[in-house]
This record gives C-alpha cells, structure tokens and sequence, in this order.
C-alpha cells in the first residue's frame, strides 16, 4: 500500500462470557473480604476507643458503688482534665466531708450514750430521795408527783416532821441536772432533815442549810427550795422561798388562786450573810377545803 491508500477491513473479537463471570465473581469476594476486615477492624477501633473514653465514668461509677455501700474512706482519683475529672474531684470532695460527718456522727452518739447512762444514774439517784409514803395527818390530804423523765436529777420533794407537831413541805431544785443535781438534791435532802429537827421555823432551817451546803456548792451551782411549815392543828402556815417558784393557794370559799410570794436567794448562790438578810418568811392561813400546791 502507497501512501494515502486505505486499508479496510474489519476485526472480530470473541469474549468468552464463563470468564467474565469468574473474574466479577473473583473481584466480588475480595471486595467483600476487603469489606469485611475494614468492618471488623472498625468495630475494634470503635470499641477500644470508646472503653478509653468512658473509662473514666466507669472508674466514677465504681467509686459511687463503693462509697453507696458504706466506704466514705473509699477515694476517686480523677484521671483528666476534662467535665468528667471535674465531676471526680467534687465526688472526692464530697465522699471526704461523708467520712468526717460519719466520724463526727459516731462521736457524738458514744458522749449521747454516755450523757443518757449519765441520766439514767441520776434519775435514779433522785428516784431514791423521795420518800416512799406520805404522813397520815388528821384533816389534811398530802401527795406528791415525781416526773422521772422531766427531771432526771436535781429536783425532789420530801416531808419534814419538824418541833411542835409542826409538818414542813419541802421541794428543791438544784440549778443543774444530771449527776451534779443528784448529788446537791441528795446533800440538801440530809442537811433539811438535819436543820428541820431543831427549828420548826422555815427562815432558820433554810438559814442553816445554807450554812453548811454553800462552802460545798461549786461556782455556778446552786439550789433553789420551796419551803412551807404547816401546823396541823390551826391551819397556820409559814413560807420561806429561797429561790424557788412561788406556792399557790386555792381558796375554796372564794374560788380564786393566790400567788404566795416571799424573798430569798438559792441556797449557795452568794455569801451567807447575804443570804441570810434575803430571806423572808410570808405567813398565811389554810382555810378547810383550801388547797395548796408546790411545783417544780
């Protein structure tokens, strides 16, 4: 063939279509093995990405586990920066100030225990310095009412028979309770009865006790007392108040309550003779059906 000459003809080509099928469904595999192992090794990335990302609020939650069940000395360590290691150090705060409350809170219920046996001695220290009958006087109703929980030490009644026939109604009150008030209310109780056997006249016996309890009584303590002389016979009474609330008089005929007032310090509250020109004796008399009431 010269130049410019054509040359024409045609060129078949035959495709075997079993190979073209081999070959896609070759390449299908491997796209899918392919896809497969990206699949797998994403699931694994993702997993142990995501247990290093919450590790922190799983540590949190054990420590809220530990510290729910009773361990306030447990400690969370904050291992980031970030809301989470926030979160972890007020957590820590938080379980620090439980472990002091709790060490607090024990504290206070051994001395709570120890103050209830402490009451408990005096209430019945107290319980015993009552007397355990009342007088049978012609003419007259006498009775008395301890409330054990009210005054667990420190506060007693008691009847006196003095000089003459005479018949004195005492009630104390020590300025403390517990064991110190039992012990005042147990040495006044003596030094009452002492003093009551000698005079029939409240302003001496209240004079002598003083005498003799406040050289005894430490700073600040004291005891206040409630003391009223009854004769029998004539319904005449005497009172002398040392400190204590007033006696009241029900007047049957009149249907009215008189507030018997009458001076006096506690006993042990200042210098004797200060005590001693305090003091005043009120007298009164206690018509039939009159009642007359002392009260702590």
């Amino acid at each position: 063939l010269g130049p410019g000459d054509v040359q024409e003809g045609e060129v078949a080509v035959h495709i075997h279509a079993a190979a073209i099928a081999e070959a896609a469904a070759a390449f299908s595999v491997k796209v899918t093995y392919a896809g497969g192992v990206f699949i797998l090794a994403s699931l694994i990335v993702a997993y142990f990405l995501a247990r290093w990302l919450t590790s922190p609020v799983r540590r949190l939650a054990d420590d809220a586990q530990a510290v729910a069940a009773g361990d306030f000395h447990h400690h969370t360590r904050p291992h980031s920066t970030d809301e989470i290691g926030q979160l972890a150090r007020t957590f820590e705060h938080m379980t620090r100030w439980l472990a002091q409350a709790e060490e607090q809170a024990a504290e206070v219920q051994h001395e709570s225990e120890e103050i209830r046996h402490e009451l408990e001695l005096a209430a019945d220290v107290t319980a015993s310095l009552f007397p355990k009958t009342m007088p049978d006087v012609p003419g007259w109703t006498i009775g008395g009412l301890h409330d054990r929980e009210a005054s667990p030490g420190g506060g007693t009644y008691d009847v006196l028979q003095m000089p003459g026939g005479k018949l004195g109604l005492v009630l104390t009150e020590a300025s403390s309770g517990g064991a110190p008030g039992a012990l005042v209310a147990a040495m006044a109780r003596s030094t009452l009865r002492f003093a009551s056997e000698r005079s029939a006249d409240p302003g001496t016996v209240l004079r002598e006790a003083n005498a003799r309890l406040a050289p005894d009584l430490s700073q600040g303590l004291n005891l206040a007392v409630l003391l009223v002389v009854i004769d029998p016979a004539t319904g005449a009474a005497s009172i002398a108040n040392a400190g204590h609330r007033p006696l009241l008089h029900l007047h049957a005929a009149r249907g009215t309550i008189e507030t018997v007032y009458s001076e006096g310090v506690p006993l042990g509250a200042g210098d004797p003779k200060a005590f001693d020109a305090a003091l005043r004796v009120a007298k009164i008399k206690v018509e039939p059906e009159d009642t007359l009431v002392m009260y702590a």
